[in-house]
């Protein structure tokens, strides 16, 4: 579930920057295919994750997903949520 709202949140933000969602999709799934090497997911988990907004149960999958958010800047070097970095984004200050 909290996919579903990261996604949506991802939205709004496109939104104010003038980005389609499948801008958005595309930059995740580049970030998903970084990560992958590291963690190693089935094609058939990414496919629900890109198609289903929702993250399967697996650890592998789970632990994608928060080395995506790595890269993003999303997460801090605890594993926390970074709400300072994920701001800079909706206000533009992003790279």
């Amino acid at each position: 579930m909290a996919v579903y709202y990261v996604f949506l949140w991802c939205c709004l933000v496109s939104a104010c920057l003038a980005r389609s969602v499948s801008d958005i999709k595309l930059f995740f799934i580049e970030k998903a295919m970084e990560c992958r090497t590291d963690h190693s997911v089935t094609s058939e988990e990414l496919h629900h994750m890109k198609n289903h907004n929702k993250v399967p149960e697996s650890d592998s999958a789970k632990c994608l997903l928060a080395c995506i958010f790595r890269k993003v800047e999303w997460l801090d070097e605890k594993g926390m949520f970074d709400e300072e970095n994920a701001l800079k984004i909706e206000r533009g200050d992003s790279r």
